[in-house]
């Protein structure tokens, strides 16, 4: 709180040469400095620590933990608060799959709705080489797949010179 109602000109020096500590307990998995600094700051306050820019290279590794946790789970509560953390749309689970993926997978509507709104890629692939779409089909979410076909159809991209992969999307 001091950081940033007190003193603004220590606030930026902490961007300057790093991280907030906000920063750090996104990037180092702290849930408990998160909820202690969520709990402690007002809307207000928040919001302007929110509005800080992102340093470089910053991967908030709790905040996207919890967004695919949350995502498989069918918790459309905690996918909004942790976007609102600036949680990583593309961020990956061991499979290689994003939260789009995940949700559409899943079938969880709302939460598709909710990623495609905060601008999740369509066209993203886990390590199958497969889409949400892909996953949508193969799972019979005709809700799913009617949602990421007013998306756009996702690319596809081969992934060597020799993939000669080839499909189309039966839409069910």
């Amino acid at each position: 709180r001091d950081l940033i109602n007190q003193e603004p000109r220590l606030l930026g020096l902490y961007l300057a040469y790093g991280r907030t500590p906000w920063h750090v307990a996104c990037e180092v998995g702290s849930l408990e400095i998160l909820d202690f600094i969520k709990r402690a700051l007002n809307a207000e306050e928040m919001k302007t620590l929110l509005s800080l820019p992102e340093p470089a290279g910053w991967q908030p590794k709790v905040l996207n933990d919890l967004l695919l946790k949350a995502t498989m789970n069918g918790n459309l509560d905690t996918v909004q608060e942790v976007l609102r953390f600036a949680a990583k749309l593309e961020a990956r689970d061991e499979a290689y799959k994003t939260p789009l993926i995940c949700a559409a997978q899943a079938g969880h509507t709302a939460i598709v709705t909710a990623l495609l709104r905060a601008g999740a890629d369509i066209s993203a692939r886990d390590a199958q080489n497969q889409a949400a779409l892909d996953y949508a089909v193969f799972s019979g979410e005709q809700s799913v797949v009617d949602q990421l076909l007013e998306a756009g159809l996702p690319r596809y991209e081969p992934t060597s010179p020799s993939d000669s992969k080839l499909f189309t999307y039966q839409v069910l």
